[in-house]
């Protein structure tokens, strides 16, 4: 198993996930997943990296396995 082809998938998958607690967390603020704007600001850029990171990433495979 290639390292290089997994990672994308996993960081895709963790990046959704960190997505579903924002949602959660700004849907139901009383659940404190997230604490101060300045955190919950980066996490979304980081999570929005994260998505466009691991596309490119798993597209650019999936590109190169085709030659």
């Amino acid at each position: 198993m290639k390292l290089h082809k997994i990672l994308p998938h996993i960081n895709l998958a963790l990046s959704i996930t960190m997505l579903t607690v924002i949602v959660v967390n700004s849907i139901n603020p009383m659940m404190t997943f997230l604490v101060g704007n300045e955190f919950e600001t980066l996490l979304i850029v980081l999570v929005g990296i994260g998505i466009i990171s691991s596309s490119a990433a798993i597209w650019h495979n999936a590109k190169c396995n085709k030659k």
